[in-house]
């Protein structure tokens, strides 16, 4: 009896075995647990160069940072960090070293605009280039969730002691075809020997409103002055000037920026007088011919008819009254037996007319 009993449970544990086997078989073996997808972070790559006593950085951020919005993965500000070493020191500063001897020069907020851009501009004015000491920097990036991003890569920026001061932008002048810069050199070196150390100058232009500011001269300029024909009227525009000195290592480095200078082109240029006018008549219609002008901003012309050519010009019959936008003009309301004198008028962009073009005249079969 006893040993039934232990055959029938014996038999009932198999059973449930080979159904839990069996129910394994059915659904398929599990794979093995994966590790969550880390969340892209931001990345920001830190450049930088000197301009005049100062130490200009740049921190581009990587395309897939987080958006201008409240994201909780967009970066709130940069802490920038700096370590100041010997000039002459050839040895690598380390992430450790940087870590436990670096200290927080600044904490700057992103805008809207500088992630939107994905790069922004810091400007340490507490590190004196002229110090002589050199300068290490690194940043980190603060997120809208509070988490920190790792330091960036670091830099290094040795200073020029014999860079040019910041030259002397005068007023600007304008005319029909450019805004004419003009400045002074810089008197010394920011280490105060002279003279100045000053290889050309580059020329920067921002539309007001804009902090960012083009630069206008591919080649440094050699000379005190510099025309700009790329400049359109009605548009307000900020022009700076840097002088450019060249290092014992033969690199070019620029000074600070000069003071700004405001410029607003108005246009109360009018354009020059129509020439090489010619005329053909026919028993029904006078024609008149000419070359166009050659500024930019004409619009059109206007063509001016008299019978009489004492008359003055001022009070000669205007024959269209919008301006004609071609360079020929048939006038059909002749008679035969008339004589007719004609001239041309240009116009520019802004209603501005040009001088009378020689007269011509033609009497109609």
């Amino acid at each position: 009896m006893l040993s039934a009993r232990r055959n029938t449970a014996l038999a009932l544990v198999i059973t449930a075995v080979t159904a839990v086997l069996l129910g394994a078989s059915a659904c398929g073996v599990r794979k093995a647990p994966r590790p969550p997808k880390p969340k892209k972070q931001a990345r920001v790559e830190l450049s930088g160069r000197q301009a005049g006593n100062d130490f200009v950085l740049t921190l581009k951020l990587a395309s897939d940072t987080g958006s201008a919005g409240t994201d909780a993965n967009s970066p709130l500000r940069a802490d920038i960090f700096r370590q100041q070493i010997r000039s002459d020191r050839r040895r690598a500063v380390s992430q450790d070293e940087f870590a436990s001897e670096s200290a927080l020069v600044a904490s700057v907020d992103f805008t809207p605009e500088d992630r939107d851009s994905g790069k922004l501009v810091f400007i340490d004015r507490t590190a004196s280039a002229s110090s002589g000491q050199s300068a290490v920097y690194g940043v980190r990036l603060v997120f809208r969730s509070g988490a920190r991003q790792p330091l960036s890569n670091l830099i290094r920026l040795d200073p020029v002691g014999n860079l040019a001061g910041a030259p002397v932008l005068n007023e600007a002048a304008v005319s029909q075809t450019a805004v004419t810069l003009a400045w002074s050199a810089p008197a010394a070196n920011i280490d105060g020997t002279s003279p100045a150390n000053v290889v050309g100058y580059n020329v920067y232009r921002a539309v007001e409103g804009s902090e960012d500011a083009a630069l206008l001269t591919e080649q440094a300029v050699v000379g005190e002055s510099y025309e700009d024909p790329t400049f359109e009227f009605g548009v307000v525009y900020i022009y700076r000037v840097t002088a450019v000195s060249l290092s014992k290592s033969g690199e070019r480095v620029e000074s600070r920026p000069s003071d700004a200078v405001r410029v607003e082109p108005v246009d109360v240029f009018a354009p020059e007088a129509p020439t090489a006018v010619t005329i053909a008549v026919s028993p029904r219609a006078v024609s008149i011919f000419f070359p166009a002008n050659i500024e930019k901003d004409v619009v059109g012309y206007i063509i001016h008819r008299s019978e009489n050519s004492d008359i003055p010009l001022g009070e000669w019959k205007p024959l269209n009254e919008a301006p004609l936008t071609t360079t020929t003009f048939d006038d059909d309301k002749v008679e035969s037996g008339r004589s007719y004198f004609y001239y041309v008028v240009a116009v520019d962009r802004a209603g501005n007319r040009s001088a009378p073009s020689e007269v011509v005249t033609e009497t109609v079969p």
